[in-house]
């Protein structure tokens, strides 16, 4: 059995998992849903895993697929082997197991486990390729997955309905995250020049666009700096002019957040954007921080219980940002708390974790349980 968060080679496949917790998922740590959905969780409990994380990798594009074609195909031969060593094991898939995949590799995976969990946190049913990918539609794959496991968890309620429709056994858990990981702001007088922060990835970073006018309409009236966390360097048009970019590193990325004013979560209102789990809101109000963010999908009931504003158009994001600059230090400081709060009281790890071990059934030594054992 590998180590938490280690990948399995061919090595490991050659037996059958006895009694053990088997995950497996597209993407390696860099991938931020493979990560929150299944990585943190095992590293959260210390619970021992072989994991298949495909390729390793952060992301499956073209170019990332080709730059690492030897590693690819290995994953393509040890997925394909590894139904057969799974009548004895639990098995918990995220998203899906292959880039190449119609669906009927996850469902033969899921089949093949003595109990099979398949975990999901977007509207992958409501996602659109470009070719190739487009090859392999992801709905299909989510059909698939969702109607031959046996029980199925959810990220929020939407993706619950959806899942609801076809699977019997649907347990909605947040994409949690732990407090304790998070450096807490405790200064909230604003910056000289106040900052927004935004976390997120090259993909979301399309999110901040319809919001330039507005920010630099504020920026025009009180200066404001854009701190971006996430990875490359591709431009973001006119929000360029105030932009602060910080390159994403799981190690370094929270400490970049309490010396930020406010963290913001836009959204565009789309089916697939109304499946997202509000977690940059969730990492910016473990770090304490003020928030506002798009009154979309999760968002809008993360931002009631974190009293954050929730503006939809951008003019109302730009009178929402001027009346936040205009609050006083003690109003900051309460909306950081209250964040803070929540995070602690419902999108925790700790407060998640009995329900998470039931559903993949994980006793509190981090074994396995009745529920999941094999008789």
């Amino acid at each position: 059995m590998c180590l938490r968060g280690r990948r399995c080679s061919s090595v490991w496949i050659i037996v059958v998992f006895t009694n053990s917790l088997v995950t497996v998922a597209t993407y390696g740590r860099a991938g931020g849903s493979a990560r929150v959905r299944i990585y943190d969780w095992l590293d959260f409990l210390r619970v021992d895993a072989a994991v298949f994380d495909y390729a390793g990798m952060g992301d499956n594009g073209v170019s990332t697929i080709l730059r690492n074609a030897p590693s690819a195909l290995r994953a393509e031969v040890e997925l394909r082997a590894l139904p057969t060593r799974l009548s004895k094991s639990v098995l918990l898939m995220s998203r899906e197991a292959s880039p190449f995949s119609s669906g009927k590799l996850e469902e033969r995976l899921l089949k093949s486990a003595a109990l099979s969990v398949y975990d999901f946190d977007d509207a992958i049913y409501a996602a659109s390729a470009r070719f190739p990918q487009s090859i392999w539609p992801k709905d299909r794959i989510w059909t698939r997955a969702v109607r031959h496991a046996d029980r199925v968890i959810a990220g929020n309620e939407y993706l619950a309905e959806a899942a609801s429709k076809i699977a019997d056994d649907v347990t909605i858990i947040p994409s949690c995250v732990n407090p304790d990981a998070y450096p807490i702001k405790t200064d909230y007088g604003l910056n000289g020049t106040p900052t927004l922060v935004w976390l997120g990835s090259p993909s979301t970073e399309q999110f901040l666009l319809p919001l330039a006018d507005a920010l630099v309409n504020v920026n025009r009236v009180r200066p404001i700096r854009l701190r971006v966390i996430s990875a490359g360097q591709q431009s973001l048009g006119k929000l360029d002019a105030i932009v602060e970019r910080v390159n994403w590193s799981e190690d370094t990325f929270a400490n970049e957040l309490p010396s930020a004013d406010l963290g913001i979560m836009p959204l565009l209102d789309t089916p697939f954007a109304r499946g997202k789990c509000a977690y940059k809101l969730l990492q910016y109000g473990a770090a304490g921080l003020p928030v506002m963010g798009s009154p979309v999908g999760t968002n809008l009931s993360v931002l009631a219980a974190m009293g954050g504003a929730a503006p939809s158009t951008p003019a109302q994001w730009e009178n929402a940002l001027h009346d936040f600059l205009d609050t006083s230090e003690e109003e900051r400081r309460r909306m950081g708390e209250r964040a803070y709060a929540t995070v602690g009281e419902r999108y925790s790890f700790q407060a998640w974790q009995d329900e998470w071990r039931r559903v993949v059934g994980i006793d509190d030594s981090g074994l396995l349980s009745d529920a999941g054992s094999i008789s």
